[in-house]
C-alpha cells in the first residue's frame, strides 16, 4: 500500500507495515511526538525521522518542494535534487506531489530500481512544476531533467 496523506491518517498508519508513504516536511513533523509544534525541521531531523520510519515502512519519500527531497529505504537515506537550467521557471506546485508519487510507482512497476525510480519521479515532479496546468508535464522536459537529476547517499 502506498499512502500520500497528512495529519491523523499518517499518524494512524506510521506503525503499520506499508510499502510507501510520501509526506512532505510539514507532514513528517506532524507525525512525530511534537505534533502541533511549528514544523521547522532541520535536515538532520528529517533524516533521523525518515530513517526511523523506513525501518517499518519499506519506502519513505519526503518532499521538500523546489529543494528536492529525501528517499529512505531500510534505514538508508538518499538526497534527491534537480538542477534547473537557467531559463527554467517554476509555475505551479499544485499536483507535483501526486506526479512524484505516480512517477515513482510507474517506474517501480516497469522494473526500475529504487534509485532510478526516484530520479524519474523527481524529474517528472519538476517538469510538472514548470507547466501551468496542475499534474501535466512535457515528456521531453522530463528527459532533459533526468540528466540534471542527482540522487546521492546521505551519510
Amino acid at each position: 500500500m502506498a499512502v500520500d496523506g497528512s495529519g491523523e491518517l499518517l499518524r494512524a498508519l506510521k506503525d503499520r507495515k506499508l510499502w510507501l508513504i510520501k509526506p512532505n516536511v510539514e507532514e513528517l513533523a506532524a507525525m512525530g511526538e511534537d505534533a502541533g509544534k511549528p514544523a521547522a525541521m532541520s535536515d538532520q531531523e528529517v533524516v533521523r525521522i525518515g530513517r526511523e520510519l523506513s525501518r517499518r515502512v519499506r519506502v519513505v519519500i519526503v518532499s521538500r518542494g523546489s529543494a528536492g527531497g529525501y528517499l529512505f529505504i531500510d534505514g538508508s537515506a538518499l538526497l534527491g535534487q534537480v538542477e534547473l537550467f537557467p531559463s527554467a521557471r517554476l509555475r505551479s506546485s499544485v499536483g507535483c506531489g501526486d506526479c512524484l508519487l505516480g512517477a515513482f510507482i510507474a517506474a517501480q512497476l516497469r522494473g526500475d530500481d529504487v534509485r532510478k525510480s526516484y530520479e524519474y519521479a523527481l524529474a517528472v515532479a519538476t517538469a510538472a512544476a514548470m507547466d501551468t496546468m496542475p499534474g501535466q508535464f512535457d515528456p521531453a522536459v522530463v528527459t532533459e531533467l533526468l540528466g540534471r537529476t542527482s540522487v546521492e547517499p546521505v551519510e
